[in-house]
């Protein structure tokens, strides 16, 4: 659908391993997604900072339905990275996963 927009806004954009590296921010304990559909490309541009210890878990919001993202993929990226799934809070639509060390 058309959108009638009366303004625009620029907006910088990082992959999470090049902002740390270029803005050497202090590791987060824990870490939220919570977008529509490019779950896995986020993850994918976080590998480095997945793999750091002090990242204790991550909230992910998955999409369920035709146009989801896939989950089976989300949750190999993170368990790859030393999570495991451990608690659920279910939508319709969608379900908030924890994944923890």
């Amino acid at each position: 659908n058309e959108m009638d927009v009366a303004f625009r806004q620029l907006v910088p954009g990082f992959r999470i391993d090049d902002f740390v590296r270029i803005f050497n921010p202090p590791a987060p304990n824990h870490i939220k997604i919570d977008v529509d559909s490019v779950e896995l490309q986020i993850l994918e541009g976080g590998r480095e900072l997945l793999a750091n210890e002090t990242v204790k878990s991550v909230l992910i919001e998955v999409m369920k339905g035709p146009e989801s993202s896939d989950f089976e993929a989300i949750s190999r990226r993170l368990e790859s990275a030393g999570f495991r799934p451990t608690s659920s809070d279910r939508h319709p639509g969608s379900d908030n996963v924890i994944f923890t060390r």
